[in-house]
């Protein structure tokens, strides 16, 4: 039993990295990419990858001050407070509660944007009613104040 499955492992694998390279190439070919290479040599085939950044995936491409501004509908020479920029976080969060047909994509913005925003205000009192709850306690919480 044991030679027949590493057998078809084998035999399997080898196809599956024969697509893989027959993909690969199917895309080099197709592709309208930049080319490069290390020695600046730029005669070679082209690169699908020359566009690819890391910068994405490790978050590099953070939400920046002017973002998190309009997220939470402030004006950009608005005079700000960490009460003001923690109430209106609350209510942007709360109405977009997932439960009620809100999105959690959009409440992790405005989480997002309230982070950037209050780091202007370190002396000030920036906790909110969402700060250290868990689930449990804010379905209670909603339960006790009929939102």
């Amino acid at each position: 039993m044991k030679r027949f499955l590493i057998k078809l492992l084998i035999d399997n694998s080898s196809r599956i990295f024969k697509s893989i390279g027959n993909a690969y190439r199917d895309i080099v070919k197709s592709s309208g990419a930049k080319t490069s290479n290390f020695s600046g040599n730029t005669n070679k085939k082209p690169d699908p990858f020359a566009n690819f950044s890391f910068g994405d995936m490790l978050g590099s491409n953070q939400m920046t001050k002017t973002e998190a501004l309009k997220i939470l509908g402030f004006l950009e020479n608005e005079k700000l407070n960490a009460r003001k920029i923690i109430e209106r976080f609350e209510k942007y969060f709360e109405s977009n509660d997932p439960k009620n047909g809100g999105s959690f994509y959009l409440q992790n913005k405005f989480f997002y944007a309230k982070e950037i925003l209050i780091k202007d205000f370190p002396n000030e009192d920036t906790t909110s009613k969402f700060d250290n709850l868990t689930y449990e306690d804010y379905i209670n919480y909603k339960k006790n104040n009929k939102v």
